[in-house]
């Protein structure tokens, strides 16, 4: 006997069959085939180097980090930086929760009068892949001439002109712990539970195929028909359905959000109507788990 298929698998299929023509003309602000290789590059030096499982003292210094983002746009021509290997690690996480970081930071370090895409662009990571250590300096394309090693000790040069009695670089024995009235939630938002969420999805995109430019390129045009399968189904009778992405699909998805939350904000608005919001706690991607 030939069981029946679920009825969200039918819509589906006659989603996909209705929208197949929508995607063909869509393309990204970012190239984000090169741009989801330097984040699978990213993810495996900062695991290699062991900091994504974060302390939570950690935290003190990554509120610290984006205090001196905002502070070095107000005062200082310098718009590119480079952060220490665990500050990268917890904006990273951040970050993939665009809706909740961009509440963070409109409530934090924004005020009625501000434009809303200027603000956030204050807090862009520009380049969006790239961290430093003690000894190394990790940035995709890295430049010949040394262009890198000069935006790296920059920001090591401002971050300690501005805090003088806080080491850029982590250090094992530091007592910089958060008191018990401290804000570790950030408006709202568990970012340690974040962390602990994350830090295994490396291990979910370092299988041969991803690095496999033809299967990347399939990626990206398969997250393509992913936010037109989203709006689709949020514009149905059968909004209900909750469509989770295979590991191929949310690599183009985190890395289309960490390249900049701007432009993520603008395609988003380009195909749905509105931004979409990703929630990593929705991590079923067996099949009927959508």
């Amino acid at each position: 006997q030939q069981h029946k298929k679920p009825s969200y698998h039918n819509f589906i299929e006659s989603s996909i069959t209705t929208m197949a023509d929508d995607h063909q003309s869509f393309q990204f602000s970012n190239d984000l085939v090169t741009l989801a290789t330097q984040h699978i590059e990213f993810l495996q030096q900062l695991h290699f180097i062991g900091v994504t499982t974060s302390l939570q003292k950690n935290l003190k210094r990554y509120q610290r980090w984006l205090d001196f983002l905002m502070h070095q746009h107000h005062s200082n021509e310098f718009k590119s930086f480079i952060p220490p290997a665990d500050i990268a690690w917890l904006w990273h996480c951040h970050r993939l929760a665009p809706l909740r970081y961009q509440q963070y930071i409109r409530e934090h370090y924004g005020d009625d009068h501000d434009d809303d895409q200027i603000l956030l662009q204050h807090f862009e990571a520009n380049p969006p892949f790239a961290f430093q250590s003690h000894d190394y300096v990790h940035m995709p394309s890295l430049d010949p001439c040394g262009k890198d090693d000069t935006v790296a000790a920059k920001t090591k040069e401002l971050w300690d002109a501005m805090y003088p009695g806080n080491p850029f670089f982590m250090d094992a024995s530091s007592s910089d712990q958060l008191d018990t009235n401290d804000d570790i939630t950030f408006s709202g938002f568990d970012l340690i539970e974040c962390v602990e969420r994350q830090k295994d999805f490396l291990w979910q995109v370092t299988q041969p195929a991803f690095f496999s430019h033809e299967f990347l390129t399939n990626g990206m045009q398969n997250y393509i028909r992913f936010l037109f399968l989203r709006k689709h189904v949020a514009e149905s009778s059968s909004k209900h359905i909750i469509i989770v992405p295979t590991y191929q699909i949310d690599l183009f998805w985190h890395t289309h959000i960490l390249v900049s939350q701007v432009q993520y904000s603008t395609d988003c608005i380009s195909i749905m109507g509105h931004v979409m919001n990703h929630d990593d706690s929705m991590n079923d991607r067996t099949e009927g788990g959508m």
